[in-house]
Formats: C-alpha cells, sequence, structure tokens
C-alpha cells in the first residue's frame, strides 16, 4: 500500500512514507527517485531526503551529505548519499576512487577504489614503473638502483645506479625468467 505524506507543504510521491519522531526524520520507505531532486524552494523550512543542500540546517535529517540531504551523517570515503537510485541514502559507492596512489603490481601503479564491501581496495594499473618495478612501501616507482631488486624485467647498471630500458643480451640486460626479444626488449 503507497502512502504519501505531506512534508512541509510538499506531497512526496513515488511510494515513499515518511514517519517523524518530533523533529528529525525517523524513516523513510525507499529512496526519493532521482527525478525529484531538483533544488526547490523551500524558503526556510528544511528539506527532504535526497534534495541539494549546502548546510545541515537545510535538511530535516539534519545531515547535508555530498550535496544533498541524507539519511545519516555518512562516515567513510567509500559511503556517498548522492549515488543515483538512492539518492538520501548512505550506500556504498562501489568504483569511486579513495585512499591514494598505491602499487597494483610489481609493474606499476594504480589509484585505490571502493570494493562492492564499501572497503578501499586497489584498482586498475594505471602508470607502468617499466623498467623499474613499483615500491610497495612508498607506492611510487623506484627511481634508481644498487641490484637487480628494484628492477623489473631488466637488470640493474650498478655502473649509473639504473635499471637497462633496452637490451642487446638476454644474460647481460634481462632478468632470470626473461628474455631479450629482436625489439630490444626483455620480456
Amino acid at each position: 500500500m503507497t502512502r504519501c505524506v505531506a512534508a512541509l507543504g510538499l506531497a512526496l510521491l513515488a511510494g515513499c512514507a515518511v514517519e517523524f519522531d518530533g523533529s528529525l526524520l525517523d524513516r523513510v520507505d525507499g529512496p526519493l527517485p532521482d527525478a525529484m531532486v531538483p533544488d526547490m524552494p523551500f524558503g526556510d523550512s528544511p528539506k527532504p531526503l535526497g534534495y541539494t543542500c549546502t548546510a545541515d540546517t537545510d535538511c530535516i535529517s539534519a545531515h547535508c551529505v555530498d550535496g544533498v540531504c541524507c539519511k545519516h551523517a555518512c562516515a567513510g570515503e567509500c559511503y556517498a548519499c548522492n549515488v543515483k537510485g538512492s539518492l538520501g541514502q548512505c550506500v556504498v559507492d562501489e568504483g569511486s576512487p579513495c585512499g591514494s596512489s598505491v602499487c597494483v603490481t610489481e609493474e606499476g601503479i594504480g589509484g585505490e577504489i571502493c570494493d562492492a564491501s564499501g572497503a578501499c581496495v586497489a584498482g586498475p594499473l594505471t602508470q607502468s614503473c617499466e623498467p623499474y618495478k613499483c615500491d610497495a612501501s612508498a607506492g611510487a616507482c623506484f627511481t634508481s638502483c644498487a641490484d637487480d631488486t628494484s628492477c623489473y624485467q631488466y637488470r640493474c647498471d650498478v655502473s649509473t645506479n639504473a635499471c637497462f630500458d633496452k637490451c642487446t643480451s638476454t644474460e647481460t640486460h634481462c632478468q632470470s625468467g626473461f628474455t631479450c626479444n629482436k625489439g630490444g626488449k626483455c620480456h
């Protein structure tokens, strides 16, 4: 059964039932439809969930989060109140950027993204470190070497403290498990 309640002179539609305990929003059955998000004129009256806001005092719930009135304060970098289809509800924003740059593999760096459980995890590779490896403790590419451990595929030229970036010989330029191809690359 659909209940629509007039709140502050605005009838909430689309099957949303709103109940109040005192002056704060207590419960909303279902998110506010995305189509109802325009910045409507409410004067000095607080706005319902999902409507645009700039301060907590703009909202019935007393929570302005991510530019919309939200049911809860919504803490955590992987949670948001402005996710399409769930406006005004604090939900995981899966795939959104979070954290910082990390070594995705020893080959390179990628940014962290939010997974479905709301945790920050390594995202896709966005920057190759070749011919160096990614330094997991710093979340950045090595920029020099003292031995082969800082180099990816190639060996370290200890006379220059730099990883070779091309090869003419597998034994001289490529690490174990890699071979020098005709194009001068260890693979």
